[in-house]
């Protein structure tokens, strides 16, 4: 009798504890099965992230490609440098040396003259000579400048202009202020004292696309912009990803 109650007893027993580990089978399965899809919804969530940055990569690549190829090349001119020196039929052109007819000198007024033909041929300007006057004209470009044989003043464009010297003939050539010609014509002239030399410079001339730089710009702008735009989402993207992994690791600790 009491082998049978014991027998019944264990048999109660192994079924009870046999329903609590099915029950715990079946919960264990769920709190899985839930944690794998939040883990797939995470890995998806970084998976779409990870193709927006390459999206935005692409984007980015093309734009700079598109405005590298409308921005035309900006195109730059060595201006000419002459030097002059006081007493010397020898001027430096661009590091050549050119021979002058009468060496450069200073009046009494304290200004640097050089022969007219030295003007014409380096500064780029045509000259004309009229005897019956003794006037001399230079053009270059839209300026014209006229000036008189021992006349203080000059015509630019119509203009009367004062002159700190007249022009004179030296040695059978027509002498004019290198100065006001250089600076007139948009040279710019530098008096070295200790050396006595005089440079006159161009300057440099650059052409630049101002219409493909400022499309150029415009374009880089709006891609400032996207990549503003896609990085503050993917932000907020990697921000509920990490959320997201929390409360799966939460929920696994439970």
């Amino acid at each position: 009798m009491n082998k049978k109650v014991w027998l019944s007893a264990l048999l109660v027993l192994m079924l009870v504890f046999s329903s609590f580990a099915v029950y715990a089978d079946e919960n264990m399965t769920e709190e899985e099965v839930v944690g794998e899809e939040e883990l797939e919804e995470v890995e998806a969530v970084e998976e779409e992230a990870v193709e927006t940055e390459e999206e935005a990569e692409e984007a980015e690549e093309e734009a700079v490609e598109e405005v590298e190829a409308e921005v035309v090349p900006i195109s730059v001119q060595e201006g000419t440098v002459i030097v002059l020196t006081l007493g010397s039929k020898t001027a430096m052109v661009n590091g050549e040396a050119k021979d002058l007819d009468v060496a450069p000198y200073v009046d009494e007024n304290n200004r640097t003259l050089v022969p007219v033909s030295f003007v014409s041929r380096e500064l780029g300007a045509k000259v004309d000579w009229n005897a019956d006057e003794k006037a001399v004209t230079y053009t270059k470009g839209d300026t014209v400048i006229v000036l008189h044989i021992d006349v203080a003043h000059a015509m630019v464009n119509g203009v009367e202009v004062e002159l700190d010297t007249a022009p004179v003939i030296a040695e059978g050539r027509t002498m004019v202020p290198v100065s006001f010609i250089s600076r007139t014509l948009g040279y710019d002239v530098v008096w070295d004292g200790e050396a006595k030399t005089v440079t006159v410079t161009e300057g440099v001339v650059v052409t630049e696309p101002v219409e493909e730089e400022v499309e150029a710009e415009e374009e880089v702008e709006e891609v400032e912009e996207v990549e503003e735009v896609e990085e503050a989402e993917e932000a907020e993207e990697a921000e509920e990803a990490e959320e997201a992994e929390e409360e799966v690791e939460e929920e696994e600790e439970v």
